[in-house]
């Protein structure tokens, strides 16, 4: 499973209300492909869901042993303490806007 396949793998997991492991609980599916601006330049999320508790995550999938490349940390490091822009998604139900600051958990698969 590589890429936008193994995206593809846990938003069905999501949407079909499976426990994500690496959340300790089921989640709702917010957004796909979440485009925000951030202090440390654009961050590109593969998916914004919403935990039983009401708080966001934004989950970077990676596949094949993939890792987060520098830029994607710095993204997430200030996604993380500052929030950001919200500037597009690829389904548009996340409103474009202020995004209050939110964890990025890697889902690994």
């Amino acid at each position: 499973m590589q890429g936008t396949e193994g995206e593809l793998a846990v938003e069905d997991q999501i949407v079909s209300g499976q426990t994500i492991p690496e959340l300790g609980s089921p989640a709702t599916l917010v957004d796909s492909q979440v485009r925000i601006e951030t202090s440390a330049g654009l961050r590109i999320v593969d998916l914004i869901v919403k935990l039983p508790t009401g708080e966001l995550r934004a989950l970077e999938v990676k596949t094949g042993g993939a890792s987060r490349k520098l830029e994607q940390i710095e993204g997430d490091i200030a996604l993380e303490l500052e929030g950001g822009m919200v500037t597009g998604s690829q389904k548009g139900l996340i409103p474009k806007g202020k995004i209050e600051p939110i964890k990025t958990v890697v889902i690994q698969r």
